[in-house]
């Protein structure tokens, strides 16, 4: 058709495919501080520091306390068991991931509808990593406090973080920016 007559069909075809694979992942780190692994942005933003993974762990050398002098660190202080739901939730990605690679021409899109995984060995270990961590407490105008954090990967050099926001401030200088535009961009218009 035309004009409001118009209709657009669209044909889908589905189609129920499976796979079975194996896959070795190493190297997987997850955040072993229950304070930074917590996330809570309502009271800070320490969310950031899963955003500078991956870190390079091939490379690691044995532990020695020499390294920290001068730097301040910290400790894991969950077990193994309160972190296998996150390491299973993130092995599960890994293999959707690589499972969605091997069916390139079904590009519409896959609904996972059952999976079954089985994890085969594992080998946990504690390690430092490289972070620099800086952090900035912001107390806004009603009290509440928000503390914000940037994280940088020592090794990548991958930086995230979260910056404050003065929304008045924010707002101000856009209105501004605005007020002075404006009449410039209208008074090009009307000189061309």
């Amino acid at each position: 058709g035309s004009g409001k007559s118009q209709k657009t069909y669209y044909d889908i075809d589905l189609y129920d495919i499976g796979r079975c694979f194996n896959l070795d992942i190493a190297g997987l780190t997850v955040e072993a501080s229950s304070e930074k692994r917590a996330i809570d942005a309502w009271h800070n933003t320490n969310n950031v520091i899963n955003a500078i993974m991956p870190f390079d762990i091939e490379n690691a050398i044995a532990y020695d306390g020499n390294y920290l002098k001068g730097f301040n660190s910290q400790r894991r202080d969950t077990n193994v068991d309160e972190l296998k739901g996150l390491v299973d939730a993130q092995i599960r990605d890994i293999a959707r991931f690589q499972a969605n690679a091997t069916a390139p021409g079904y590009d519409a899109g896959i609904s996972w509808q059952s999976e079954d995984l089985q994890t085969q060995g594992s080998l946990w270990r504690t390690a430092y990593l490289p972070v620099w961590l800086y952090s900035y407490l912001q107390v806004k105008s009603n009290g509440q406090k928000l503390l914000h954090y940037v994280a940088v990967n020592a090794r990548t050099g991958e930086t995230m973080g979260s910056v404050p926001v003065n929304t008045r401030l924010l707002v101000f200088v856009s209105c501004l920016i605005e007020a002075v535009a404006l009449p410039i961009g209208l008074l090009l218009l009307l000189v061309s």
